[in-house]
């Protein structure tokens, strides 16, 4: 289990530019909270990390760390690594 996860320079494209330039660190055992406006990327950042991004988006640019060594977002699945949605009731609501 990597004791950081580290997201550097990270940029998000579907038809047109989402995100762009956002670098954060996860410490194993600390926990870390998004927090913007309606539309600013958190989930699509999430999404990224987990390696989950919804059809028509991808990662354009930067790229995923697991202890200062590159790893696939869909390696870090599985590992403790989670992300709770604004409203998690209707999170996986498929309506």
């Amino acid at each position: 289990m990597p004791q950081q996860i580290e997201l550097r320079n990270i940029a998000l494209q579907a038809a047109q530019p989402l995100v762009h330039g956002v670098s954060l660190t996860l410490q194993r055992g600390r926990v870390l909270a998004l927090v913007g406006g309606s539309g600013s990327g958190k989930s699509l950042t999430c999404a990224a990390t987990l390696g989950i991004l919804p059809a028509g988006v991808r990662q354009t640019a930067g790229e995923i760390l697991a202890d200062g060594k590159p790893v696939s977002p869909c390696a870090l699945r599985g590992i403790k690594i989670a992300t709770i949605m604004q409203n998690p009731r209707s999170a996986f609501n498929p309506l």
